[in-house]
């Protein structure tokens, strides 16, 4: 084939991935009211992606950008994730927030943006290792991987989605497409590309602790490989490893030190759990081939290319060097996840996040070894697979969007409803869970301040505001979308009652508090109380009846027969009463009673005291005793300690803060 015929041949390969991704625009403006975007498998949203690609995880950005600069907060507020995703996240979305007007466009353009470095980091890859047919690779394999992200759903849909780790894999693919030519034999030693390699090295690190696993181990243990595997080992030749590798190692270095002690997450290596995580790993691979049959396919011609690449390295095969290092290259990687998550349980269970780059090499890599080996006819398969991949876009693109409108504000019905609810009642200081609380702040049209709130009402600091946080709140929102992270509802009306209303706005409930009136914490205010039944606090000799109450097992122990409940009191004044009940006379002691503050090597006991019998009727103890402000915080212990030889019932107990 000409060189003439060559080259627009690759411009219409070119062109189809042009209309890919323009569909893909029209994709998202067509799912803009609903947040399912863009379609296909996203339209039934996995946990991760619950409303398409707005949800908790991916609004992280968007919320810190928004509260930093248009709300007044502080980036020293927000509690930022282990790995910071600077590089190249920021960047990328801080261009896409500058540019759109809401935050349906600044999650449109961040994809757009991602995906067209994704296009430019392949051509960098094809350019090294194939030459002249780079644009016809890049076309066809970013069309491919533009599908896949369309259509098979995890892990090729974080090419759309900030902070999935995406941002790691890219600077792994540029840097590739570097070291290719760094390293190859007949092109000159570059010192600017070399530099860039460098830096790029170097922010990817510090960006995030995943770099290190996809690529700078990976690199390292490919050019060792490929040195002993051609025979051909020279410290000249292995200078600019070295150089990637100093960069590398200062970067980890910076991280750490930025981390500090109390950001540093130890990498726990549980035995008892390999087991499991290699298995549940492999199973993310299984449902991702499951997902896209195609895929089955093409991992098994990238098993054998990647056998193959070895053979071909033993024998030198100089002239599809580049091809035979990218398949070791990304089978080291994709060995280094699958180990590291199989060895580390403190991201337990593994995700399907982790293994994106595991999951797209394999599309790469067939895509340059087709061209590097079947160069006469690779042009016009490439043409055939981008137009295969555009048109099937084409295809789901009009299916979606021809009986909906166009639209370019993300504001879903759920979230109007809310919405309404909190404009007529003038209230904005509330909580949700995790998975609710950005994903109905952010696109929300009032100005809501939504703190992120556990099942047990524990606050989440999670790549949030500590500025949200401010109790006590005025309403609840609380959705059925994960049932395991749902704030328990009989918790919220055991402490604050029921609330003026409860409005169902879709799979969520809006509960109307008022003004400060919802809690959190059972002691936050004075003439704050909380009971406990009997049965639910620590007994060492009781056993517990029907009646949530605890009696003696035998009534010749003696012992704690309550104690608890072991809140964390503010510093103030609190009384409480414990009820009981004895078959003994009043004359008669049955038990001693003590208020501690429990500690280790520094018990305090409060107050103490002795209990009656009652003649089988209930009785009350009640008492009051002072946390001093040294002592805030420090939990509390109040104990019934049942005397040997008398019957005695534990019923509740009460305490309540004072003025």
């Amino acid at each position: 084939m000409s060189s003439k015929w060559s080259k627009a041949l690759s411009a219409l390969a070119l062109i189809f991935l042009v209309l890919g991704l323009a569909s893909l625009v029209v994709q998202f403006m067509a799912g803009a009211d609903s947040g399912l975007t863009p379609g296909g498998p996203l339209q039934n949203p996995s946990v991760e992606f619950r409303t398409g690609l707005i949800n908790a995880d991916s609004l992280f950005l968007p919320g810190m950008f928004a509260d930093i600069f248009a709300k007044g907060g502080q980036f020293a507020d927000w509690y930022r994730p282990r790995s910071s995703f600077f590089f190249p996240d920021y960047p990328i979305f801080g261009l896409a927030y500058w540019l759109a007007p809401n935050l349906f466009g600044q999650v449109m353009l961040y994809a757009l943006f991602q995906t067209l470095l994704v296009v430019a980091a392949i051509w960098l890859i094809a350019k090294a290792a194939v030459g002249t047919h780079a644009v016809a690779v890049t076309a066809v394999v970013s069309a491919a991987l533009l599908w896949l992200a369309l259509n098979a759903s995890q892990p090729f849909v974080y090419i759309l989605a900030s902070v999935f780790h995406y941002g790691a894999f890219l600077v792994s693919l540029f840097v590739a497409g570097l070291w290719l030519m760094l390293h190859d034999p007949a092109r000159p030693m570059s010192r600017p590309l070399l530099l860039v390699a460098m830096v790029l090295m170097f922010l990817g690190t510090v960006s995030n602790s995943m770099f290190i696993i996809l690529c700078v181990v990976p690199l390292a243990a490919t050019s060792v490989a490929e040195a002993i595997l051609t025979r051909n080992f020279s410290l000249k030749r292995q200078l600019p490893l070295v150089c990637l590798l100093g960069a590398a190692v200062l970067g980890y270095a910076l991280d750490m030190w930025a981390a500090g002690p109390a950001g540093k997450t130890a990498a726990v290596v549980d035995p008892a759990k390999f087991e499991f995580n290699f298995l549940y790993s492999i199973g993310l691979f299984r449902n991702a081939l499951a997902a896209c049959p195609p895929l089955v396919a093409l991992w098994a011609v990238y098993a054998c290319l990647v056998v193959f690449s070895l053979v071909q390295l033993v024998r030198k095969d100089v002239a599809h060097r580049g091809a035979h290092w990218l398949a070791l290259f990304s089978f080291m990687s994709a060995a280094c996840c699958l180990s590291v998550f199989t060895l580390v349980t403190y991201l337990w269970p593994p995700q399907s996040r982790y293994f994106t780059a595991a999951m797209t090499w394999p599309v790469i890599v067939v895509g340059i070894y087709a061209a590097s080996y079947w160069r006469r006819i690779f042009v016009p398969l490439a043409v055939a697979g981008s137009a295969a991949a555009a048109l099937s876009i084409v295809l789901s693109t009009y299916t979606l969007a021809k009986d909906r409108p166009l639209g370019t504000h993300y504001y879903p019905p759920e979230i109007a409803c809310i919405d309404n609810v909190l404009e007529k009642t003038g209230l904005r200081n509330g909580i949700a869970n995790y998975w609710d609380a950005r994903t109905v702040q952010i696109p929300s049209r009032l100005d809501l301040n939504i703190a992120q709130y556990s099942r047990d009402l524990i606050p989440v600091p999670w790549i949030t505001s500590k500025r949200y946080f401010k109790p006590p709140y005025d309403f609840a929102i609380i959705s059925d979308y994960d049932p395991g992270d749902k704030i328990a509802v009989e918790s919220l009306l055991r402490m604050n009652g029921k609330p003026d209303q409860i409005v169902a706005c879709g799979v969520s409930s809006v509960y109307v508090y008022g003004k400060d009136r919802l809690h959190i914490a059972k002691f936050d205010a004075a003439g704050r109380g909380f009971r406990w039944g009997a049965c639910e606090l620590p007994s060492a000799i009781g056993e517990k009846t029907d009646a949530c109450r605890v009696r003696k097992q035998d009534i010749a122990k003696s012992g704690p027969l309550s104690f608890g409940p072991y809140e964390a009191l503010p510093a103030g004044r609190y009384a409480f009463e414990i009820h009981y009940a004895s078959s003994a006379t009043p004359a008669q002691t049955v038990a001693d009673w003590d208020v501690m503050l429990p500690h280790a090597s520094d018990p305090i006991r409060l107050r103490e005291g002795k209990m009656t019998g009652t003649d089988g009727k209930e009785a009350v103890v009640r008492g009051e005793f002072t946390v001093d402000q040294k002592w805030d915080g420090r939990q509390v212990e109040i104990r019934t300690l049942a005397q040997g030889g008398m019957d005695l019932e534990s019923i509740a107990l009460r305490i309540e803060r004072l003025p």
